[in-house]
C-alpha cells in the first residue's frame, strides 16, 4: 500500500523544529558522501517557467525518492501558486513506493529549515532584527524558521508589490503578535541595521548592496537559483564567509557565484565550504562578531527526500492520509 498525502496532510504533520533537525542531519550525511544525488534536471517550459526533476538516495535512512516540481513565476497573477509539485518516496530494500505527497508546502518548510540550520551555525547569537526581501511563500516560512533559532524581535519587510508586503505583515501579526513589523520602502531601507537578511525574491538583479549591510550581518540567499540571476551584489559575496548546501550545485546553478566569478571578483575556491562540513566541524564558521556571513541555497534533493521521510513517518504514526493500492 502507498500512502497518499495532500497539502493539508503535510501541513498537519510537518513541524518546523523537527524539520530543522532532519535537515541538519541529512546535510552532514550529504557532505560526508553518504547519499546519492545527481544535479537536478531542469526543463524549461517556454513563456511559463521551469520543471525540475530532483532524485536522491539516502541509503542509511532506507529511502530514496524524487521531487517533481514546477516554478511558474506568473502564476500568482492568474490565481495559482507559483510552485507546485509532488514527492514520490520509495524504500531502498524493494523500491516500493511508500508515499506520494504534495511538495509545495514541503519545499517551503525544508528550504527555510535549511536556512535556519545555517543561521544557527553562522549568525551572531543575539541577532534580533530581520529583513525579509520578498513577501511570498518563502517569507512566511523563513520568518517562522528565523524565530526558531534566533531571538527575533523586529522584522522589516520589502516586496516590489507594496500591497503584497502589507498583506503579509497583517497576516503574520496574527501569528507573531509580539514582533515589531515594519513595511520597508526599499531593499536598502529593510537591510540597513538588520542582523539577519533573507533574500527570497524573484529578482534577477541584486537586491543587496554590500554598503547597506551591518557589520556582523548574516545573509540567507534563497530566491535566485539560475545562472543568470543574482540577488546579491558581487562585493557582498566577495566579502562574506560563504557556505552553501552543495558546492557542485552552487557553482553550476547560482548566478550569485557564477556572475562575479566571470567578472573576476573571486575564484571558485571562495565557494568551497558546504554547510554539512561546518556541521561536522570540518570547516570553521564565523571568525568574528563583525564578519559578514552568507548561506547561499539552491535547494537540493536530499533535503526533499529527508523531509518526505519525516512526513511519512509522522503521518503513518498519526493515521494521516489515505492508503491506496497502486
Amino acid at each position: 500500500m502507498t500512502l497518499i498525502l495532500t497539502r493539508q496532510d503535510v501541513e498537519q504533520v510537518l513541524k518546523m523544529r523537527d524539520c530543522i533537525e532532519t535537515i541538519a542531519e541529512v546535510m552532514q550525511r550529504f557532505s560526508a558522501g553518504d547519499t546519492v544525488m545527481p544535479v537536478r534536471l531542469v526543463t524549461r517550459v517556454p513563456e511559463r517557467g521551469v520543471h525540475a526533476a530532483m532524485p536522491a538516495v539516502l541509503p542509511s535512512l532506507g529511502v530514496f525518492g524524487i521531487k517533481s516540481v514546477t516554478v511558474f513565476p506568473t502564476n500568482p497573477s492568474r490565481g495559482a501558486p507559483s510552485i507546485m509539485g509532488l514527492v514520490i518516496l520509495n524504500e531502498t530494500d524493494t523500491g516500493r513506493p511508500l508515499a506520494v505527497m504534495d511538495a509545495a508546502y514541503l519545499t517551503g518548510i525544508r528550504t527555510a529549515a535549511a536556512s535556519a540550520v545555517a543561521t544557527r551555525l553562522l549568525a551572531n547569537p543575539g541577532a534580533a532584527s530581520l529583513a525579509l526581501i520578498g513577501a511570498g511563500v518563502q517569507a512566511a516560512t523563513h520568518l517562522w524558521a528565523m524565530c526558531a533559532v534566533r531571538p527575533v524581535k523586529a522584522v522589516a519587510v520589502y516586496d516590489i508589490d507594496a500591497q503584497v508586503a502589507e498583506s503579509f505583515i497583517l497576516a503574520q501579526l496574527q501569528r507573531f503578535p509580539k514582533l515589531a513589523f515594519r513595511q520597508a520602502v526599499s531593499p536598502e531601507d529593510a537591510i540597513r541595521g538588520a542582523d539577519l537578511v533573507c533574500t527570497i525574491s524573484s529578482s534577477k538583479t541584486p537586491v543587496v548592496d554590500h554598503s547597506w549591510l551591518k557589520p556582523g550581518a548574516h545573509i540567507n540567499g534563497v530566491g535566485s537559483h539560475t545562472p543568470d540571476a543574482r540577488e546579491l551584489d558581487g562585493p557582498t559575496v566577495q566579502a562574506a564567509r560563504v557556505a552553501v548546501d552543495s558546492r557542485q550545485a552552487a557553482l553550476k546553478e547560482a548566478g550569485d557565484f557564477i556572475l562575479p566569478i566571470q567578472e573576476g571578483l573571486f575564484a571558485a575556491e571562495h565557494v568551497s565550504d558546504e554547510i554539512g562540513e561546518l556541521l561536522a566541524g570540518l570547516k570553521p564558521g564565523r571568525a568574528s562578531a563583525d564578519q559578514i556571513t552568507l548561506y547561499k541555497s539552491v535547494g537540493i534533493a536530499v533535503q526533499d527526500v529527508a523531509a518526505a521521510r519525516l512526513v511519512y513517518e509522522r503521518a503513518a504514526a498519526q493515521g494521516v492520509g489515505v492508503e491506496v493500492a497502486l
